[in-house]
């Protein structure tokens, strides 16, 4: 069996795009297997953000959310697995919606994660990506939620630390904004955060291999991307026990995640704690593994608690900055219905002027 036969040609949610109308214009780039943030061996795509620098698009749906910056396309798709959705967004500019595990079929999608992967949209607004969830689930357009009353956690821990200046400034000043306007940010601790690496990083890797085949996976060392060599080799020997017990884990995490949330509509934090940086300074593979490690510390407990969760652009931040909203399991609605008050609010991000590409 060969890695096409693991993928189907098409796709339901392809399927779906289609009858719904839109025009598939193309693929775009990516990170080998989805699995990270950068590739050390393949081209990465230029964020539009500078035309000057080549700086870091996100990922591992980086072509995705560079094409839609660079006004390519009307909107665009990928896949989150840790971040891989809402990453790119918030280093492109973008609005990026991850979907609640399962909510729509991930047939026709390489399978990084049978257990974590989801499918996610690129959009320029909030409203953009509530209409296209409406016309692909077939239910109203979420409307704006009401600002006064809504309350929304602020973890205490992980999610605010060692964050870049310029991440701390347009984070703090947005959520002032918000403060102002009548939301209610109330500190929460989330100690169940630091578990990422236990459970994530393994549940992960396996899951990989296992689609591969650990006899696959060796004999291909030689064309695989370090980054993703390095990620999984050590996962070689990792016991059927040893899944089972980081699987179980995961499972009562989302639990507790739930009744953390409890009289919460959502959390808020930094999708990111840096700005888009320049490519130049990671490209050995030590350097890109440490900015994988660090980029996706806000995002991948999200997909390890089985949230749904979004981030917002932040307007007038210098260098793209994205403020990340999770809610619970299958309040994908309420999500983008909170996305769209905090956005008119907020306001828009400008598209990057492109003629310093021309």
């Amino acid at each position: 069996m060969g890695i096409s036969d693991l993928v189907e040609a098409e796709g339901e949610f392809v399927g779906r795009l289609k009858r719904a109308g839109c025009v598939i214009l193309g693929k775009t780039r990516m990170t080998e297997f989805a699995f990270g943030l950068v590739n050390v061996v393949h081209p990465t795509p230029w964020n539009p953000c500078d035309p000057r620098v080549h700086r870091m698009p996100g990922g591992s749906s980086s072509g995705s959310a560079a094409a839609l910056a660079a006004g390519l396309c009307g909107f665009s798709i990928g896949s989150d697995t840790g971040g891989s959705v809402r990453h790119p967004a918030a280093m492109c500019g973008l609005f990026g919606y991850k979907s609640t595990f399962g909510l729509w079929p991930t047939d026709g999608t390489f399978p990084l994660s049978t257990t974590l992967d989801s499918i996610g949209t690129f959009t320029d607004s909030a409203q953009d990506a509530a209409l296209a969830f409406a016309v692909l689930t077939a239910r109203p357009v979420p409307r704006a939620w009401l600002l006064k009353g809504l309350r929304l956690g602020r973890p205490t821990n992980h999610y605010f630390e060692d964050l870049s200046p310029e991440v701390s400034a347009a984070t703090e000043g947005a959520l002032r904004v918000l403060g102002d306007a009548g939301v209610e940010i109330v500190p929460i601790e989330v100690p169940e955060a630091a578990e990422i690496d236990a459970v994530f990083g393994p549940m992960v890797s396996v899951e990989l291999l296992a689609t591969l085949g650990p006899e696959r996976f060796v004999a291909a060392r030689e064309i695989l991307d370090p980054i993703v060599w390095n990620r999984a080799e050590p996962l070689l020997r990792y016991t059927a026990v040893e899944y089972l017990q980081r699987r179980r884990r995961q499972q009562a995490l989302c639990r507790i995640a739930r009744e953390r949330m409890d009289g919460l509509d959502g959390w808020i934090t930094p999708t990111t704690p840096d700005a888009p940086l320049p490519l130049a300074d990671h490209r050995t593979p030590e350097k890109a593994a440490a900015w994988i490690r660090r980029g996706t510390r806000n995002t991948r407990p999200g997909n390890m608690f089985g949230q749904c969760g979004v981030s917002l652009p932040i307007p007038d931040s210098g260098l793209p900055v994205g403020l990340q909203v999770m809610c619970g399991p299958g309040e994908d609605e309420k999500l983008l219905s909170i996305s769209r008050a905090l956005e008119g609010l907020l306001g828009h991000r400008a598209r990057p002027d492109m003629t310093g590409f021309l």
